[in-house]
């Protein structure tokens, strides 16, 4: 499932969300967002993208690290909404955010841990989707290409 959707924070002063919703993850963790936050954020004239972010945080730009923690925290809300819902096995984190790599990773994990039930903290594992940016898309294809094979 993907995450886009579920609340991490809701209030009337929050931006609306593509879905229709407030306070969605979307609004905080998209790669759009993100990037316009840094390009904000540095005051740069060009465009820049999320794999410009992540290249800058690797290469130790505070602004750029702080943008995908604060991401990874609100991930990690989202991810407990969801796990307090479904009570999954496994959560997976997959698209271009899950390239950041610990960036987001490890905050995603604290804001999980401190927001989550006890039941889905006991629960539930974390993975970085091995796929990375590809997961959705490739979960997607075979999920068509299932989809097809049976209709």
């Amino acid at each position: 499932r993907d995450l886009h959707s579920f609340p991490t924070r809701r209030s009337s002063d929050l931006p609306d969300c593509p879905c229709g919703g407030r306070g969605c993850a979307e609004i905080f963790v998209s790669a759009p967002v993100l990037a316009e936050q840094y390009r904000r954020v540095r005051a740069l004239k060009v465009e820049v993208s999320l794999r410009d972010v992540i290249t800058a945080a690797r290469d130790g730009d505070e602004v750029a690290i702080q943008i995908l923690e604060t991401a990874g925290s609100w991930l990690g809300v989202a991810t407990a909404s969801f796990a307090n819902t479904f009570f999954p096995d496994c959560i997976a984190i997959a698209g271009g955010l899950a390239e950041a790599g610990d960036f987001v990773m490890q905050s995603i994990q604290e804001s999980f841990s401190s927001s989550a039930s006890k039941f889905a903290r006991d629960q539930v594992t974390m993975h970085r989707a091995v796929l990375g940016a590809n997961a959705t898309i490739t979960g997607a294809a075979c999920a068509m290409n299932n989809f097809s094979y049976k209709s």
